[in-house]
């Protein structure tokens, strides 16, 4: 895989990584929480690797009826997990922002330890790298601090883990091998076992056979992927669904179609059953590769074009929400600690402007679509408008509008006009080269005619009257053609006549009021309805 796909692969790990983080202080609940504990563990392990919204709902109620902080820090982390596989980013920080308020106010380091890393992994996520480390470095100061807990050994291994991931993106799979073994010497391997100490064992196993696969080594690769899949055997976890498209991936190096299917097949049904975006990229990506492997090229470019789009919608939406995250949370803490009137004051000023931003955005997208309106009709009852253009650079220099009648004959007057009208049905104005000169010549004829009779004809001058004429004809093939609403601009400018995009840019946005990015929008809108 390249190192897009690598880090696209590694980034849809990150819920099990979250999810550590919060197992990592499991032991905190007391002997007479045993109801709250079983209720946790069945909405952690279970229902949230089937069905995200309803484990949000039944999370919830859990933080409804928590006794003291560390079940309301616990159930404020479960919904935080849960958010994040349900791609609600605000919703995943603020969550957790309210568990650090808890664990500082109750001074519990190995809670503090556990929502440092979660945030570390979420920063991550959204490539917040620089709040990813200090939440990381934060989380093993917590932990230090904590060094005689039975949660420390645990939460060791999740930060060595979220270091792993660190590595991953610098593309250095060696470091993270590195990291993987300190995680490992930390691992308690017996007898004994429950399913909290096997998925950890198991994530383990998992990053392991990632980084091999990434560094090409299959056999190593496709071993430790079989064997984290075994010590979850009978457990259904968020964890299963990336063992199976790791061991497609194997396959598929391989070559091997019949198994990549089989756990393509296997991974499936987890699409289904859940709103993760992180799967769906995996799922898409592989199934590329699968059928490029067949070479079966149109379901190759399918799945390709699928899983651009949403990594696409993945970076838009990350972006729009980093800065607010960080503000956000800058925000929270400030508020926490010192109770800053200042902190408020910030919070006000940027909602304050984001409204504002919002408000004229509104206001500008309700003008540009009356504006569409209007073009439309006036397009369809052949109303074309007669825009008043101010001269277009030096194109327009020599070519200033005629103002004086030049004696022409009411004969000749006629003639040309009928000429103009003519060639209009042809479109001779998408001739690139059109000037006043060689339609003066192509009538046999003068210049000043020529401007005269555009003038009288359009109530312009010569070059606003051909861009006009360009932009109405664009309007039409676009509104009777569909297909070109899906073509970029530059195609739309060669076929219009234009020389440049910048150009005819610029000219439709003159003539018609409103750019072609939103006529397009809203043309597609108005198709949509029909």
């Amino acid at each position: 895989m390249t190192m897009n796909k690598a880090f696209a692969y590694y980034n849809c790990r990150l819920v099990l990584c979250l999810l550590l983080f919060i197992f990592s202080a499991f032991g905190q609940i007391r002997a007479q929480d045993d109801d709250f504990d079983r209720r946790y563990h069945e909405i952690y392990v279970h229902v949230s690797a089937s069905d995200g919204r309803k484990a949000l709902s039944l999370a919830d109620s859990l933080l409804s009826v928590s006794k003291n902080d560390e079940q309301r820090i616990k159930s404020h982390m479960l919904l935080a997990s849960i958010y994040h596989s349900l791609g609600d980013r605000p919703s995943e920080f603020k969550e957790a922002i309210k568990a650090q308020q808890i664990a500082k106010a109750s001074s519990n380091s190995s809670w503090q330890a556990s929502v440092c890393g979660f945030l570390a992994t979420s920063f991550r996520h959204v490539g917040l790298m620089n709040e990813s480390r200090k939440n990381l470095s934060l989380a093993e100061e917590a932990n230090e601090r904590q060094h005689n807990s039975p949660n420390y050994t645990l939460t060791k291994i999740n930060i060595e883990h979220e270091k792993v991931f660190h590595a991953i993106e610098e593309n250095n799979y060696e470091k993270a091998l590195a990291h993987l073994e300190k995680a490992k010497e930390n691992i308690h391997y017996g007898d004994n076992e429950n399913s909290k100490s096997l998925l950890i064992k198991a994530t383990n196993d998992q990053l392991f056979g990632v980084c091999y696969l990434e560094l090409g080594k299959l056999d190593l690769a496709d071993s430790l992927l079989r064997s984290s899949l075994a010590r979850i055997d009978g457990e259904e976890n968020n964890l299963r669904p990336y063992i199976y498209r790791g061991l497609a991936e194997v396959a598929i190096g391989k070559g091997s179609a019949d198994s990549a299917l089989r756990y393509l097949r296997l991974t499936e049904p987890y699409l289904e059953s859940s709103d993760r975006e992180e799967l769906k990229l995996l799922f898409y990506e592989s199934s590329a590769h699968y059928h490029k492997l067949l070479g079966s090229t149109e379901e190759a470019v399918k799945y390709q074009e699928l899983y651009v789009k949403l990594k696409d919608e993945k970076v838009r939406s990350s972006k729009a929400i980093a800065d607010a995250i960080v503000s956000k949370l800058g925000e929270e803490n400030r508020k926490y600690e010192d109770n800053l009137l200042l902190g408020g004051g910030i919070l006000f000023a940027l909602i304050l402007t984001l409204s504002l931003i919002l408000l004229y955005l509104i206001r500008q997208r309700s003008k540009d679509r009356q504006r569409y309106i209007d073009l439309v009709h006036q397009m369809k009852d052949k109303n074309m408008m007669v825009a008043t253009l101010v001269a277009f650079g030096e194109e327009e220099s020599d070519q200033q509008l005629d103002t004086k009648d030049p004696m022409i004959s009411r004969e000749t007057e006629e003639r040309l006009l009928k000429q103009l009208t003519e060639l209009e049905a042809e479109a001779f104005f998408l001739d690139k080269n059109i000037s006043l000169t060689k339609l003066a010549n192509q009538f046999g004829t003068n210049q000043r005619y020529i401007s005269y009779i555009v003038r009288k004809h359009s109530g312009m001058d010569f070059n606003s009257y051909i861009h006009q004429q360009r932009i109405h004809y664009i309007i039409n093939r676009i509104r009777s053609d569909k297909k070109l609403l899906d073509y970029k601009l530059s195609y739309l400018a060669e076929i219009a006549g234009f020389s440049s995009h910048s150009k005819f840019s610029s000219v439709f946005k003159t003539v018609t009021g409103l750019t072609p990015s939103v006529f397009i929008h809203f043309t597609k809108e108005e198709m949509s309805e029909v």
